[in-house]
């Protein structure tokens, strides 16, 4: 402990920098983090559903979509955000889903800075909501 603080005392600089840095990189986190939209499980996106109403917005394109969604889906593009009809979903928590959960996360940040202050993403897309056993509709409603 000696040595330690010894080296603390001839290099102060040097350990002032590195605490600096520190402090750096978890403001950026924190940043980050509270930028960065919320990840949900398909268990935890059922629960928004049935006790927060939670409005499901799948992304993918209309033939994905017909060929098996989650109940009262929402089929949107990211474009179609744009549009005032998209706005009626404003203060109302929504959950996005695509194919594999890659491509939501991008647009749930776009989605949050645009207004839309309850933006979620579905982890894994559909097809952790197909693993997890949950059911899908087939059709364009």
């Amino acid at each position: 402990m000696e040595q330690l603080n010894q080296f603390i005392m001839h290099h102060w600089q040097l350990c002032a920098a590195f605490l600096g840095i520190l402090l750096i990189i978890y403001i950026n986190e924190w940043f980050t983090q509270k930028r960065s939209a919320v990840a949900l499980s398909p268990q935890m996106a059922v629960e928004k559903i049935n006790h927060e109403d939670a409005v499901i917005i799948d992304i993918r394109d209309q033939e994905a979509f017909s060929t098996g969604h989650i109940i009262n889906a929402v089929r949107a593009s990211a474009k179609d955000f744009e549009q005032p009809r998209m706005s009626k979903y404003k203060d109302k928590p929504i959950i996005l889903v695509c194919p594999r959960g890659q491509q939501t996360p991008a647009l749930a940040n776009k989605l949050k800075s645009q207004g839309f202050s309850k933006a979620m993403v579905l982890t894994g897309g559909i097809a952790a909501w197909q693993t997890a056993g949950l059911p899908l509709v087939k059709g364009n409603k």
